[in-house]
């Protein structure tokens, strides 16, 4: 014989056997046994939850040779007819297959009208039927609206936003839920039980997650996960190993750095987990799926079904934040995650959403200086990263003051030195450049928006011999970009230009910024400092703006 996936072989023969969707299924034995059954049903609800199953099961209790009856036989002819897939008068259409209005025509409407040829009703069954074209939903209305006695339709879809409006309001309309992660493990556990089978309780849990609600996805990850497990029995790292799940320990690693600000640690360990196989999506996903389960601990959201070992280990974790800051680390990795796609290079999306999770100011730092927290150790790019969420040191210059971001209170204070700030304030090509900064970021713009946006990050800020300006950055990676000689010409010959055909030589300096506001951050400034997406945008545009000015 044929061997049958798993979520075939177990997949629910009665209503009693259908789980999480309780709703559903007591509503349509009552119908049943009420006989008020409708003639057209609309199933919706995300993948694997059990809509094409229930829809067999009202076909089996409509034709079951002792009904119709709310508790099917499931042993008469016709019941095993349908749960085989045989009954000619139960009718499945895949409308992602046949979706024009002549598979319509030929499969609905010009068979309707005929009796059913063994069973008591014609049972149609109509696959993602959001598939379905305008023409095929239109030719199939009148059908729809008005059948024969003898038949009942059963649509099934996944978007039900798809569905036309006229043939929703003549449906008597199910939404099936997703399944949840008890649902699933019991589901798992049965299964395992029916096939003499083992596993460990993690494990269990894990194929659950991976599952995201579905029950047929949950059997399948087992189907695969016992193909490569010896013994009959399966551990979390045989399942960790074949669905590439991230490993928790390295999850927690980060989460428990972030709890003590340490972006280094953070940056290594998703380093760590991205070098072991993992894609930048999975990393993200894991840490966001945890972060949530803090947040939900933190406010003592959580199901009180989960083993009371995880439950503690959650609330413990959860205990150095605060909901606030955890809803704020949540908004920065699912940023992250849906910028993946528009950003070439995902390693620079994941270390922002690293720096930005490890850099949010916690409870215990609202009242520590900045000379008092300890230098950051580490590579100079994990230096750099946190040094951008440091405040700029305000000048006397008339120039325009650059935004403002939260400091983490990770890099040590290097104040620039008072006498460059007085000498700034005497130089007259000094003046007149930072009297026209805007106008040459504007000039910049038009030939490159990216190039543009560095020049954002730099502010001019002493006069060195005649010509020379220095411009001073607190960001290494736009003080990086102002090294490259084309780049550096392009802005001195816009600079020149403005200012009338006047010589004008710029030097570039890296001063981190340091120093710590004594009023608590604006929310435009917390909006700033934590929209990672908005700086992944920004870093995007600024490679585009500078490939720009390598042309030019």
């Amino acid at each position: 014989m044929a061997h049958v996936a798993l979520y075939r072989k177990y997949r629910p023969q009665t209503f009693e056997d259908v789980v999480g969707q309780q709703h559903v299924a007591q509503t349509l034995q009552n119908a049943i046994r009420t006989g008020k059954v409708a003639h057209a049903y609309l199933f919706c609800g995300p993948r694997g939850t059990g809509k094409t199953t229930t829809a067999r099961l009202l076909a089996k209790a409509l034709n079951c040779e002792q009904g119709p009856t709310p508790t099917p036989c499931d042993q008469c002819a016709m019941c095993v007819a349908i749960r085989e897939g045989r009954a000619v008068d139960v009718i499945e259409m895949d409308a992602a297959s046949e979706t024009g209005i002549d598979d319509v025509r030929e499969t609905i409407i010009e068979n309707a009208q005929y009796m059913p040829q063994q069973a008591r009703y014609k049972v149609y069954i109509i696959d993602e039927v959001h598939d379905l074209s305008a023409k095929a939903f239109d030719a199939l209305l009148k059908t729809l609206e008005e059948p024969p006695a003898h038949v009942v339709f059963v649509l099934a879809t996944t978007e039900v936003q798809r569905v036309p409006v006229t043939i929703r309001s003549r449906c008597i309309r199910f939404d099936f839920r997703r399944a949840s992660l008890e649902d699933i493990r019991k589901r798992i556990q049965v299964v395992l039980q029916r096939e003499g089978l083992t596993a460990a309780e993690d494990a269990v849990e894990a194929i659950a997650r991976v599952a995201d609600g579905s029950f047929r996805d949950a059997l399948s990850l087992l189907e695969q996960v016992l193909a490569y497990a010896e013994g009959g029995h399966v551990d979390y790292e045989t399942v960790r190993s074949v669905l590439g799940i991230v490993d928790e320990e390295a999850v927690g690693a980060i989460v428990n750095a972030a709890a003590r600000g340490d972006v280094a640690q953070a940056l290594r360990a998703a380093d760590e987990m991205v070098r072991r196989g993992s894609s930048v999506r999975t990393v993200l996903e894991a840490i966001a799926g945890r972060v949530r389960d803090l947040l939900y601990a933190r406010v003592g959201a959580l199901e009180q079904s989960l083993p009371s070992a995880q439950l503690a280990a959650l609330k413990a974790q959860a205990q150095p934040f605060t909901a606030d800051m955890l809803s704020q680390m949540l908004d920065v990795l699912v940023r992250a995650q849906a910028q993946l796609r528009n950003v070439p290079q995902q390693r620079v999306l994941l270390d922002l959403a690293m720096v930005q999770i490890a850099s949010l100011k916690r409870p215990s730092e609202a009242t520590v200086s900045a000379p008092s927290a300890p230098p950051v150790t580490g590579s100079a790019v994990q230096r750099e990263l946190v040094e951008e969420k440091e405040v700029a040191p305000p000048i006397t210059a008339p120039a325009v003051m650059p935004p403002k971001a939260p400091d983490t209170g990770d890099v040590q204070a290097k104040p620039v030195p008072q006498a460059a700030v007085s000498e700034a304030g005497s130089s007259e090509l000094l003046k007149l450049v930072q009297g026209r900064w805007e106008q040459i970021l504007a000039r910049v713009a038009e030939r490159s928006r990216g190039g543009a946006e560095v020049l954002r990050e730099a502010r001019p800020v002493r006069q060195e011999g005649e010509n020379t300006i220095v411009l001073q950055f607190h960001k290494e990676f736009p003080y990086a970009q102002m090294q490259s000689e084309k780049r550096r010409q392009f802005v001195e010959q816009t600079i020149s230009r403005l200012l009338g055909g006047r010589a004008v030589t710029l030097r570039s300096e890296l001063v981190p910024a340091s120093g710590k506001s004594s009023n608590a951050p604006t929310q435009s400034e917390q909006q700033d400092d934590l929209d990672g997406v908005e700086y992944a945008r920004e870093v995007a545009q600024t490679f585009d703006g500078y490939i720009e000015l390598e042309g030019g």
